[in-house]
């Protein structure tokens, strides 16, 4: 029932014991060849999140504009023309603009965005 789902999401949403139940029990499991489980840090690199444990496939792995990518991989396939695209576009002033901020803190630049 879409209503009641919604209405337990409004009380549980934010409380931290259900959130760990959640990755507890769903999300982290111990011997199931996806995330390793560290009680102590939650990090997991591009090739863990894109490789073949979770999905059967990787389809693509953005951000690697060089062959170091590994060797499960296969080498890269470089998109003609897309370096130029980046470029053309974070110089482009209707999609870019900077601003000077003075006296900024990282929760002030959050604030700004």
């Amino acid at each position: 029932d879409h209503e009641q789902v919604g209405t337990v999401y409004e009380f549980l949403g934010r409380e931290p014991l259900a959130i760990q139940y959640l990755l507890d029990q769903y999300v982290f499991q111990p011997n199931m060849n996806t995330i390793d489980v560290n009680e102590f840090q939650l990090t997991a690199s591009g090739q863990e999140l894109a490789g073949r444990q979770l999905f059967g496939l990787c389809l693509g792995f953005s951000g690697t504009p060089n062959d170091l990518l590994p060797r499960a991989m296969g080498s890269c396939a470089y998109a003609l023309g897309v370096d130029g695209k980046v470029l053309a576009t974070l110089s482009d002033v209707d999609v870019v603009s900077a601003h000077l901020v003075k006296g900024w803190s990282p929760k002030g630049l959050l604030d700004i965005v």
